[in-house]
């Protein structure tokens, strides 16, 4: 008897397929094995679609991010108590203060050695300084937001403070060693794109900056998961760390027209090393 090739889940909201067209797919399985390890991811899937439907119900409304310049590293910026703007581009904004302080005591458990991908609005910086750590370094392109962050830097004189000049990709050489990593960048890919990697960057970032953190090391990073980890989330971490722990915080405010994050919570991450 043939293995079953189609695989399909229903709903009154929707039907759901799955066609499996080569046979080298899955060509060792038998075929209850195959089908044991199919059903179940149909019916994870299917369980998936049920919860974002109920959770898109609270979305905020949001708005389309305008085209990313190439030279944005360059671009004029502004500021004030509520967010940072980049030609039209909203980099962070004031309801993200308590995914930011989550973070940050994530990554200064040990007081130890932080580095940070991405200065913005300085919540997170600030979040961290005042956890104690032995020191902090920071890596930032922007070049209006570095004149920010040399007026932030005075206030914690007592702290060692570096800051690394460029995008993360073109200063790594210059990585030391960590306690901690906080990994928030203003990414340029599309916040709807398909793959984890691309929404976040973190995947391309990963095999960086890995090497650099110590053993026992915390890295967390802006997940875009609203009330759990995917499974290729989960999968992309696991090659790099022995645990994880994940923590939704609950009850964020985005406002109506932002057009980074729509939902009214977030998974926080701690990943160990």
């Amino acid at each position: 008897m043939e293995k079953q090739s189609v695989y399909t889940r229903e709903s009154p909201s929707f039907e759901l397929e799955l066609r499996i067209k080569n046979d080298d797919f899955l060509p060792t399985l038998q075929d209850f094995q195959q089908d044991w390890l199919v059903n179940k991811l149909m019916n994870e899937a299917a369980r998936d679609l049920e919860q974002t439907s109920e959770l898109s119900r609270r979305f905020v409304h949001g708005t389309k991010r305008p085209a990313m310049p190439e030279d944005w590293g360059q671009q004029e910026v502004a500021y004030d108590d509520k967010q940072l703007m980049l030609k039209g581009h909203q980099v962070m904004q004031a309801w993200e203060d308590r995914i930011m302080l989550a973070m940050a005591e994530n990554i200064t458990q040990t007081h130890g050695d932080i580095l940070e991908i991405g200065f913005g609005m300085d919540i997170s910086a600030t979040h961290i300084l005042e956890q104690g750590v032995r020191s902090y370094t920071v890596v930032e392109p922007n070049v209006n937001v570095m004149k920010a962050f040399e007026n932030w830097r005075e206030k914690y004189a007592s702290t060692p403070v570096k800051l690394l000049r460029g995008n993360w990709q073109d200063v790594s050489n210059q990585f030391t060693e960590y306690d901690g990593v906080f990994f928030d960048p203003y990414f340029v890919a599309d916040p709807g794109s398909v793959e984890v990697e691309s929404s976040t960057a973190v995947g391309s970032f990963l095999p960086l900056v890995v090497p650099h953190i110590r053993e026992g090391g915390v890295m967390t990073y802006f997940t875009r998961e609203i009330d759990s980890f995917s499974r290729a989330h989960q999968r992309m971490l696991f090659k790099y760390f022995r645990s994880v722990e994940i923590k939704k915080i609950a009850d964020l405010t985005p406002p109506d027209d932002c057009n980074y994050w729509w939902a009214d919570s977030m998974m926080v991450v701690k990943a160990v090393k």
